[in-house]
């Protein structure tokens, strides 16, 4: 029977008891300076909830009549409209902010310490209070290309809704580079039944890219990307991290 190392087991017991010790401190010893010690104490977040992203877009971006929403990967044609008609609101305009930026909304009102970013809620909120004639890109197959989207699973209910209770006159299903309001393919009612516009008809497509409830952070889709982190100091999460590596590193060793 072979030894279970090249050291035998003295040498293997010597190595955990180390990392036994190493473990204990890392875990077990406080945190060296007070701010590290506050850093902890606020990673208790809260979620945002639909409500307060509600009151978020109201106080900020109170033109609930320029929202933009698309799906099939089709940012790029949001931002080619928006080039040509300023004013127009999206996703990433409404709660994207990087830390050093303080100039935005987003950083004026959460703070990445007390509060967990929603994708969901956030998505929810922007269709629940939008209103007036509602322009949606790339999103005209989402009913069999784009079952799993953002845009299908968070939005389009929300849209319908106010369909029916008059905040929203119209869905729009915007012509593929649009980059006029009238450049409509297919009108939607509250049921999801296209009248087909301006010579369009079934069939017909608008996407960019791919549907789908991408992998956030991945060019594309239309899943929403969480705000940046600020650099706030060595966390238990960090602790933990550079122990498990510990650990690992020992057992390559073994």
């Amino acid at each position: 029977m072979t030894p279970p190392s090249r050291f035998g087991w003295a040498s293997l017991t010597a190595i955990f008891v180390l990392f036994l010790s190493l473990l204990n401190i890392a875990v077990a010893s406080p945190l060296l300076d007070d701010h590290v010690n506050k850093t902890l104490a606020a990673r208790a977040k809260t979620y945002i909830t639909q409500k307060t992203y509600e009151s978020y877009l109201k106080k900020y971006f109170p033109a609930t009549d320029r929202y933009l929403f698309y799906s099939g990967g089709a940012k790029d044609q949001v931002k080619a409209f928006q080039a040509k008609n300023p004013g127009y609101y999206y996703y990433d305009d409404l709660f994207t902010a990087l830390p050093e930026d303080t100039s935005h909304p987003w950083n004026k009102e959460f703070s990445d310490e007390t509060h967990e970013d929603d994708g969901d809620a956030s998505s929810r909120a922007i269709a629940s209070i939008a209103k007036g004639q509602i322009l949606v890109f790339g999103a005209i197959e989402y009913k069999t290309k784009g079952e799993i989207s953002f845009f299908t699973k968070q939005e389009i209910d929300e849209l319908h809704e106010g369909l029916k209770t008059g905040r929203i006159t119209s869905i729009n299903h915007m012509a593929k580079g649009a980059t006029s309001p009238s450049q409509v393919m297919a009108k939607e009612d509250h049921n999801g039944v296209f009248t087909w516009q301006n010579g369009y008809k079934a069939g017909d497509k608008n996407a960019s890219g791919v549907y789908g409830q991408c992998k956030r952070g991945l060019a594309g889709c239309d899943a929403p990307k969480p705000n940046p982190k600020s650099n706030s100091g060595t966390t238990k999460e960090d602790v933990l991290a550079a122990t498990i590596k510990g650990a690992k590193l020992i057992g390559k060793i073994l």
